[in-house]
């Protein structure tokens, strides 16, 4: 469980519910989300956007440089001001239909 009480679903549970679902074997559902993480990967190294339908959009984002503060440790009050150099992050957004599940019938 995480610290929200949600139940997290590891890569190993993750094969075998696509496999269940999808009608594929483990082995085959594995080798998919293997590929499939690739992709992504080479999009984000590439700079490219990926957009898929009724799931979710990637993009590459640039993010500029900035001034932050890194606190100490245990220590109150203690740190130093730093200057972050300009980077760049992956950001993924699901799509609405994902984002916004179907409410359960259960009574509370």
């Amino acid at each position: 469980m995480s610290k929200k009480g949600k139940k997290i679903i590891y890569t190993n549970d993750f094969v075998h519910m696509l496999a269940e679902m999808s009608g594929y074997t483990i082995k085959d559902s594995r080798e998919f989300l293997y590929a499939f993480i690739k992709v992504f990967e080479y999009c984000a190294e590439n700079d490219w956007d990926i957009s898929i339908d009724n799931f979710g959009k990637m993009w590459v984002s640039d993010v500029p440089a900035r001034k932050g503060y890194r606190p100490v440790p245990g220590v109150k009050g203690a740190g130093e001001f730093v200057e972050y150099p300009p980077s760049r992050k992956v950001i993924f957004s699901l799509t609405q239909n994902i984002r916004k599940p179907k409410q359960n019938n259960k009574e509370n």
